[in-house]
């Protein structure tokens, strides 16, 4: 079986602007998403994570903390971090805890119709 390296796997995280529309933030697993970079990247003047009673709500179909960066609603938008796009590949939760999708980095950025942005902290 082979690995994968730590370098190339994504998380997902989601938040709302201030007039409500959801963003996926996808960053590098070891990192957390600057809130402050995220609200300049889609020019909102503030942006919070969501809560997991709101997760639940507007995500049933995924589990909880495993909501991959496409799919759902139509009206949100998605930011990849730069970090993430830097490699050619990504991993990432398909929805569920114990399935992960790989996929080319381009691939994803054009099936989310992403923007790209430099979101992330260590």
């Amino acid at each position: 079986m082979l690995g994968v390296l730590p370098q190339v796997v994504a998380k997902t995280l989601i938040a709302r602007d201030e007039e409500g529309v959801h963003i996926r933030a996808v960053v590098p697993a070891s990192c957390r998403v600057s809130i402050s970079k995220l609200a300049n990247a889609v020019s909102a003047t503030n942006v919070v994570l969501l809560t997991e009673a709101e997760l639940l709500s507007a995500y049933p179909q995924f589990e909880l903390g495993a909501v991959p960066p496409f799919g759902g609603p139509a009206d949100e938008r998605v930011v990849v971090d730069r970090g993430v796009v830097s490699d050619d590949h990504v991993v990432f939760d398909g929805g569920v805890h114990d399935t992960s999708l790989r996929m080319r980095t381009e691939d994803l950025v054009e099936v989310a119709e992403a923007q790209t942005a430099d979101i992330a902290v260590d």
